[in-house]
Formats: structure tokens, sequence, C-alpha cells
């Protein structure tokens, strides 16, 4: 079966201090996103649609015709546009700020045709995530409908050494269906312990064990309406605020919670990390290099290297 990976790599990296799209962590100047297209590859998948902002397209393409998976898979970028809505959402002139994570996979819509999975551009999945991922999307019927996936990760190999991050606590039911996603803002270690902070700076603790998830989903091209509508509702509300922001996940909770899609949740061991805060970068750079020297990643993932 034909899969295809979706990049979402228009952020504007705030809390990083730059774009960390674009920022070398590898070797021999990769960028933290070619090791999931190296990684997607491995796993099967053969087309790659990258979602960017027109402002770094260039250099982005520029930069991915070196990538040594180049001639191995289709690559597409398609640009997120604040002016790209739908019919009714009208333009706001005062917003900069990319539209959210709902929105840019929408953007994909013209271009995806086939079974694919989302990530994010900044952070680091590990190999046996998009196994997992690919493994579920090969199984699916051809004629399949909302019937998704999202990978699990375990709430302790998902944190930041360097600030509060923002998780999605996934629960289930006992088949392994997803039930609900919960976001937390505010996740973080204190004396040892992992805890949520709420808006009253109270902490409540979470086990290290607890699935979450990282933003990595398993769709079918039929999600592209379910997000068109839920975006039109979404327009409504953000009229009048510029910084509102449309998250996937926020959809995929509403159309679990109607019973108009079943989510099958995928659990991995894999570690997470990646470039939340600048501080992370050290550690990305070391923790790619170790991977390298093992063998898990060739010298170079840039054929002009």
């Amino acid at each position: 079966m034909h899969k295809t990976l979706l990049i979402m790599a228009a952020g504007m990296g705030s809390r990083y201090g730059g774009l960390k799209q674009i920022d070398a962590v590898g070797p021999t100047g990769e960028y933290l996103i070619d090791y999931s297209v190296y990684d997607a590859w491995q796993a099967g998948f053969d087309k790659v649609v990258f979602v960017i902002r027109e402002d770094f397209a260039d250099v982005f393409k520029e930069h991915f015709a070196h990538h040594i998976c180049a001639d191995k898979m289709e690559f597409q970028f398609v640009n997120q546009r604040l002016d790209d809505l739908p019919a009714g959402c009208p333009v706001n002139a005062d917003r900069t700020k990319p539209w959210g994570t709902g929105h840019a996979v929408w953007t994909a819509r013209e271009v995806i045709h086939e079974p694919f999975a989302v990530i994010s551009a900044d952070d680091f999945y590990g190999r046996e995530a998009f196994v997992t991922v690919a493994h579920f999307l090969d199984q699916l019927p051809p004629d399949s409908h909302n019937h998704y996936a999202v990978v699990g990760y375990q709430l302790g190999n998902t944190l930041s050494e360097n600030g509060w991050v923002a998780r999605g606590l996934l629960k289930t039911d006992s088949s392994g269906f997803l039930t609900s996603i919960h976001e937390h803002t505010k996740i973080g270690r204190v004396d040892d312990k992992i805890v949520s902070r709420d808006k009253h700076d109270v902490d409540h603790p979470l086990s290290p064990n607890r699935l979450v998830s990282m933003v990595m989903f398993a769709f079918t091209p039929d999600i592209f309406p379910e997000l068109e509508q839920s975006f039109i509702k979404f327009c409504q509300q953000a009229a009048n605020d510029p910084g509102m922001e449309f998250f996937t996940p926020n959809v995929v909770n509403e159309l679990v919670q109607s019973g108009q899609t079943k989510m099958q949740v995928l659990p991995t061991n894999s570690t997470w990390f990646g470039v939340t805060y600048h501080q992370d970068k050290e550690k990305t750079v070391l923790m790619l290099a170790q991977l390298t020297s093992e063998g898990v990643y060739p010298n170079s993932l840039l054929a002009s290297n």
C-alpha cells in the first residue's frame, strides 16, 4: 500500500527562539526532520509531504534535494498560508501566526489521496514508532473510513530537561481504542516526580508509564472534510483573536467522543527527544551523533556530504 508521511514544519519556534525546522543538529548539517524522513523510508513510506512557510521554502527545498532519500521517495511541498481557508471563514488581517496543526494537516488536502501519517518537524520519534504506524496503515482495508490511530508514548520518555512541555494524555477502553485526549500544557519533573501544573499552579502527579500523544497520527483522506467542518466552526470562535490555534487533537477528541470515528492507540517504547527549547539542542546533537556512531543512521543523510 502506498503510504505518505505528512510533516508539519510551518511553526514559528517561539519557545525555541528561531526556526528550529532548519537548524542543523546532525553530524553533517542534518535537520532533525531528516531523521524522520529516513526512518519513514525504512518503515516503507514512499512519499513525504512537507507543510512549510513560504518565507523559508527555497532553503527547505534546496536542502531536501540533497537528502539521500530524494531519489527513493516522492517529495512534495505545500505552503501553509494564512489566507488558505474554507469558504465562509473570514481572513483576519491582524494574524501573523500559523493557524495550528489542524489547519496544517488540512492544507495538504489536495496532494494526499492515500493513507498517511502525521508528525511534527521538531520531534525525534524513533524508528519503532514509524514501523508501528506503517504496520497499522498497511493493515487497513482499501475502502477504510473513519478508522484512525495515534501513537502512544510513555510519558517518562517524552520530557524535556529544560522546561515544561505540552502533552495529550490518552485514555483508552479495554480494547485499546481511544476514548479521549486531554491536553495538558505544563508537564515536567518537580522533585523527581512528574507532574501536570494547572492554571492555579497546583501540581498533579502523573505516572511515567501514562500514554501520551506526541501528535503522531495515522489517517485516511476522509479526515480532510472533518477537519474542514471543524475549522469553519473554529473560525467563528477565533474571528477576533489572532492568537487562537486549531489543533488536530481537539478535532480527534470531538470525533471520538461523538462516535464518528474509531481511533486505535498504538503503544511504542520509543524515546522522544527534540528541540522544544534552545537548550535542548545540545542533547539532541549528542543523541544523533551516538545513533550515527552505532550505525542506526548513515554517516550522512545528505547526499552531497
